[in-house]
């Protein structure tokens, strides 16, 4: 059966790495401090081989070769005498061997080079990289892991070349803090860049104990949540508590690297911080520098029910020294439990040694002198035994046990100083604090009213948004309007000169019916005399001849020029027929409604409904009048007179369908032309003599 590989157990759930080497072996004596070279795998294979099986022991599930710092640049640098191909081939094999006897997984790990800190290329400093990938390649590691990197980009050239040549897992940890890398790149872009670069898993290794590494962790996650990114988590701090460093991780303490016992992390520590990075989302849980086999041992304890198992180690080792219950004295038995381990706050051991040092500690060169006389004379009579404090007599013991007094009065009131000063700086704190407190009530305040302003300021932008849409609607809606109120006032005054020109017309018409009127009405009174004043016609015939052809001409004109304005007339009311009519119709005149009944076919107003006068409905149009017969009459008698007027022309070529003027065929004689002759000069003469009164101004008639 085939063993899952990283990222299957990654997605399953928690997978512990392994601790530091290099640490542990330069103080059993394998690794020389300095170089930090792990040449101790080629030189004394068994003890790297037996700190693999103890971290096993303690629950870790990766075996990693110890290959740090072994590419070609830095062995070479150095006095060794293996070469690098060597110590990784070595330590391949004894990882390899190891890890299946426990089915645990084999990683390798290549680090940043001493090439890219001195300014090589790109191709240059990938080599280094391959000619170990390739000894990872022929010892079929399971997985890779590029740890320790200060710079992202080297880091980013080292996944770029663990793709090209191996389809392994690649694993990605730099060894920087929150202030991020080398270059002032933060944590969030460094896992970013990783993360795009090809790597399965990354995080942070080395050089920051486990909550300042976790620290930037957070940043990390958050910066590859909000970028898309879902690579796997990993985790590898010191197992030293380093609050105090600077951005360089711990190498920069004075501590580094011989003094750094006092700083070492306690198994509830881990503990804490196991659980933290579990909730915090990392699932490569595991240590680096300073991690010991119980450190990891705590990881597991941790997380045993998360990962379903218990380690080998843990058999010898209750949980949270519930195994004290088992000792004999009672103020240990009371140390067994979660509670008490969980918030003890343990002590350096060194009661006057600082609680953290500064690199200027070491520029002091003298010791006051009190204080070692101090501790001499008490460390002394604490010491010494009752002989030894016989011989020295009584006098001098007397003088010593005064000065022990003398001091212990001095310190007590030193103490009691430094009391008093505590407690007036402690007064004036809280003053200030009380302070700070009614100024953040103030200021807390200003800014609720700051919000009711802004939310008031919104509440008027809108409503002015509002305002102005509304403006723009009623602008747009004015603008239409006023179009097309111009456009009815055109149409209005259009109606306006159509009606103002139908009355004129109705006025001229009236004139004109008024006038032929008093036309027929001389016509039947010329009938009854027509026998008197034909002796007249004769006298006066051959003298007035000339008056009456030029009168009848006028007349005839006259006549004419009425035809044509009536058929205008009866033209225009057939096209404008029910769209434009006067609003009201021809005044009613009695007198002219009488004579015009005798003599016009016309349907006269008082026969008609006084709503519809010369309107039959409202829709109809203005219906023409009919040409009345006396007009016709007197065109036809004009026209003959016209014919007869002229020498040499026979009536026979003129031939009237009339019912007045029947002609047949044959020439009329002398008598009857004289006759005729006769009618047509009493018809000019009548339509000469009319009152000028009577007559249609010509400018009315020829409009």
């Amino acid at each position: 059966m085939s063993k899952k590989n990283l990222l299957e157990r990654l997605n399953e759930g928690i997978v512990v790495g392994d601790g530091g080497f290099l640490f542990s072996l330069e103080k059993r004596g394998y690794v020389q401090a300095g170089p930090w070279t792990p040449e101790a795998a080629v030189e004394h294979p068994e003890a790297v081989k037996q700190l693999h099986k103890e971290f096993l022991r303690a629950g870790a599930d990766v075996v990693q070769a110890f290959t740090f710092f072994a590419n070609e640049g830095k062995i070479s640098a150095g006095e060794i005498e293996h070469s690098s191909a060597s110590i990784n081939s070595s330590a391949c094999k004894i990882a390899r061997e190891v890890a299946d006897e426990s089915g645990a997984l084999v990683s390798g790990s290549i680090s940043q080079t001493t090439g890219y800190q001195n300014g090589k290329e790109k191709e240059e400093v990938q080599e280094e990289f391959r000619k170990q990938l390739q000894i990872f390649k022929n010892n079929d590691i399971d997985f890779i892991i590029c740890e320790y990197f200060e710079n992202i980009e080297e880091m980013e050239w080292a996944i770029e070349c663990c793709k090209k040549l191996s389809d392994k897992p690649v694993a990605s940890t730099m060894c920087i803090g929150p202030k991020g890398d080398q270059r002032g790149i933060l944590p969030g872009e460094c896992a970013v860049r990783m993360s795009k670069a090809g790597a399965d898993v990354v995080g942070i290794n080395c050089k920051f104990d486990p909550f300042l590494l976790l620290e930037a962790m957070e940043e990390m996650k958050k910066a590859l949540d909000e970028a898309g990114q879902k690579p796997y988590l990993m985790a590898q701090p010191l197992g030293f508590m380093t609050p105090d460093c600077t951005a360089n991780g711990y190498i920069d303490l004075p501590e580094f690297p011989f003094a750094m016992e006092p700083r070492i992390c306690t198994r509830w520590e881990i503990q804490k911080y196991a659980r933290r990075a579990y909730e915090l989302g990392v699932r490569y849980i595991g240590g680096c520098c300073g991690f010991e086999p119980y450190h990891t041992r705590a990881i597991s304890e941790e997380l045993e029910k998360e990962r379903g198992k218990a380690c080998d180690a843990s058999k010898k080792h209750g949980s949270w020294g519930e195994a004290l219950r088992g000792s004999t004295l009672s103020c240990v038995r009371k140390r067994a439990g979660r509670e008490y381990w969980e918030n003890l706050i343990p002590a350096t051991g060194r009661p006057y040694s600082p609680a953290f040092k500064k690199k200027s500690d070491f520029s002091s060169k003298t010791t006051p002198v009190a204080l070692n006389e101090e501790m001499s004379t008490s460390s002394y009579i604490l010491r010494a035994s009752d002989e030894e404090l016989t011989r020295l007599g009584p006098t001098k013991l007397i003088r010593m046990l005064k000065d022990c007094e003398e001091d212990r009065l001095t310190e007590l009131n030193r103490r009691n100083e430094m009391m008093k000063d505590f407690n007036s700086k402690l007064q004036h704190n809280l003053l200030e604090l009380r302070h700070l407190k009614e100024v953040n009530f103030q200021l807390q305040k200003e800014n609720q009213e700051l919000r009711d302003d802004c939310c008031s300021l919104y509440e008027e932008q809108m409503n002015e948004k509002n305002f102005v849409k509304e403006w723009q609607m009623l602008k747009f809606t004015s603008d239409k309007m006023k179009g097309e109120m111009l456009n009815y006032q055109q149409k209005l005054s259009e109606l306006e000169g159509r009606q103002n020109s139908l009355a004129k017309e109705n006025t001229d018409l009236k004139e004109l019916c008024v006038y032929l009127d008093q036309e027929r009405l001389d016509q039947r009174g010329s009938a009854d005399g027509s026998s008197n004043s034909e002796k007249e016609e004769k006298a006066t015939d051959e003298n007035g001849q000339d008056s009456h052809t030029s009168g009848s001409k006028q007349a005839f004109k006259y006549i004419k020029q009425l035809e044509e304005y009536i058929d205008k007339l009866e033209n225009s009311k057939h096209n404008n027929c029910g769209s434009i009519r006067p609003e009201k119709p021809p005044e009613y005149n009695a007198d002219f409604a009488d004579r015009a009944k005798r003599y016009f076919p016309l349907p006269i107003r008082s026969e008609l409904s006084p709503a519809s006068s010369y309107y039959e409905k409202e829709n109809d149009c203005l219906k023409p009048p009919e040409k009345p017969k006396a007009i016709t009459n007197a065109v036809k008698v004009m026209e003959l007179h016209q014919q007869m007027s002229k020498p040499n022309v026979k009536t026979t070529s003129s031939r009237s369908t009339t019912p007045l003027f029947n002609q047949s065929d044959d020439e009329l004689d002398e008598k009857e032309k004289a006759l005729v002759r006769e009618m047509c000069n009493v018809v000019m003469r009548k339509l000469n003599d009319t009152p000028t009164s009577l007559k249609a101004p010509k400018s009315s008639i020829l409009l």
